[in-house]
């Protein structure tokens, strides 16, 4: 295939994934974690960043340190504070291509940058203000220069491993799985190098990691705080979420599994290989096949596990090893018109999954809801939420578009969950001073409460959205 073709569809392939990904990017209202990272981002201080990322995450600080930055020149709207996702999302795509033509050839890279920019879980994570997007790019772009340190020559290897140094230190400040993509790399070279024949070039590479870990330093208290203090807290929301509890107990170390998983296939495979020498007993078709229903498998067993994205999401980075592997599947196939079916087959799949995804509701209305609530609710009325700091800064963020601000208007009144009996009875003597008052109701907020509030007073507005209702309460008449 002639070489300005291939850069033609390349660059189709990238406006077409960029397209799908600034589709309705601002549309939806920041929703939970979103919001999470927005608080963090926007602090004043890159000091008290770090500190409020250290106390309310499991990742480093590295993500939100950018988006603060960002939304410093460019505004915190929805569509700004996701445009850097975006944006690493789309720069993914040439760089898949780019390393999947290196491990195979131009029609697998083709093939494999098409189902990427087509996928609605890449699509999904390039429109959310999280470090997921920006992770997976960063894994790929440091496993495709390690690819071409094993492909170069003496004269470039310096430059590539230098490349390498940066992505991953960057990578180190985004998510602490970067260490986790060392032990992948380390597989990568198992199989793609002679040891034996490439001693110096395996001590240049340790020799990058041991820079790496240096400049990594800085990162060892907040991760030892992150560890320390939410591990303790996790098993008990794990175990809401539907996680089995023998899984819970397991606490942070949950997040884990997935990895460990897959690091446990990998040392598998590695003493498969050197007992039986695959490579000479069973063809390529066979392989290549079994690695991609593995992977598979592998994603629906974590969707079962988590009864959601949860687990999913750690192992983001993972999944255009998958685009890849479904794209050689399919060009060793001798027949082509079975070759155009699956094809069009995934990327109908894909398409069909983008269209139920735009089409639905995926994030909590915040926007419609506090819309409604400007609307019918008194300029000083109290309010009624959980006491999460994602609720109270999305309260916040979309009242009056005034966001960061704490509008003096309305009077906040964050409830605990599992509230004791004398809680309730200071709550009637504050409320019964009121003319009416309002409850903000999101998944996180006591459902015991909402019973308590009907059995004292009379609604006398209820509207719904997904994930969030808005009552409003009448003193004057009570029940």
């Amino acid at each position: 295939m002639a070489p300005k073709r291939i850069f033609l569809i390349l660059l189709l392939l990238v406006l077409l994934g960029g397209t799908l990904r600034f589709y309705d990017l601002g549309k939806e209202s920041i929703w939970m974690d979103e919001a999470v990272s927005l608080l963090e981002a926007q602090q004043e201080y890159s000091a008290q960043i770090i500190t409020l990322v250290t106390q309310l995450e499991g990742s480093p600080y590295g993500h939100h340190l950018l988006l603060h930055y960002w939304i410093k020149y460019f505004g915190n709207s929805e569509f700004s504070v996701r445009f850097l996702s975006a944006f690493f999302g789309i720069l993914s795509i040439p760089v898949l291509f780019f390393l999947a033509k290196r491990l195979f050839d131009v029609r697998v890279a083709l093939l494999s940058s098409l189902f990427f920019s087509t996928a609605m879980l890449q699509v999904v994570y390039s429109q959310e203000a999280r470090l997921y997007s920006l992770f997976g790019f960063l894994a790929l772009l440091s496993t495709l220069f390690l690819v071409m340190l094993f492909d170069s020559n003496n004269n470039r290897q310096r430059k590539y491993l230098f490349a390498y140094i940066i992505t991953m230190t960057f990578a180190m400040y985004v998510n602490y799985v970067t260490l986790f993509l060392v032990i992948l790399h380390l597989f990568i070279f198992y199989f793609r190098t002679d040891f034996k024949k490439n001693k110096v070039l395996f001590k240049g590479w340790l020799y990058s990691l041991s820079i790496i870990l240096v400049l990594a330093i800085p990162l060892i208290k907040p991760f030892v705080t992150q560890l320390v203090s939410r591990h303790s807290a996790l098993p008990a929301g794990l175990a809401a979420k539907g996680v089995p509890f023998v899984l819970a107990k397991l606490g942070l170390f949950f997040y884990m599994l997935p990895l460990l998983l897959v690091l446990f296939g990998f040392v598998l495979a590695v003493i498969f290989y050197k007992k039986t020498n695959v490579g000479t007993k069973f063809n390529e078709k066979v392989v290549i096949i079994t690695l991609l229903i593995l992977g598979i498998f592998y994603l629906v067993f974590l969707d079962v596990l988590a009864h959601s994205f949860s687990l999913i999401r750690h192992s983001y980075f993972m999944v255009p090893a998958l685009y890849i592997l479904m794209a050689k599947s399919i060009t060793i196939f001798s027949k082509r018109h079975l070759k155009y079916l699956v094809v069009l087959a995934i990327i109908a799949l894909n398409f069909f999954a983008l269209f139920t995804y735009y089409s639905e509701t995926t994030k909590a209305p915040w926007r419609e809801a506090m819309n409604d609530f400007e609307e019918y609710a008194r300029d000083d009325t109290i309010v009624l939420i959980d006491d999460s700091l994602s609720s109270e800064f999305l309260f916040y963020y979309y009242i009056s578009n005034n966001p960061f601000n704490n509008s003096p208007e309305y009077r906040v009144k964050k409830i605990p969950d599992g509230v004791q009996p004398a809680y309730y009875d200071a709550l009637v003597i504050q409320l019964n001073k009121e003319d009416d008052f309002w409850v903000i109701a999101t998944k996180g907020f006591h459902v015991g409460m909402i019973e308590f509030l009907n059995s004292h007073y009379n609604k006398s507005f209820t509207t719904e959205h997904k994930g969030i209702t808005l009552y409003s309460y009448e003193v004057n008449n009570l029940k």
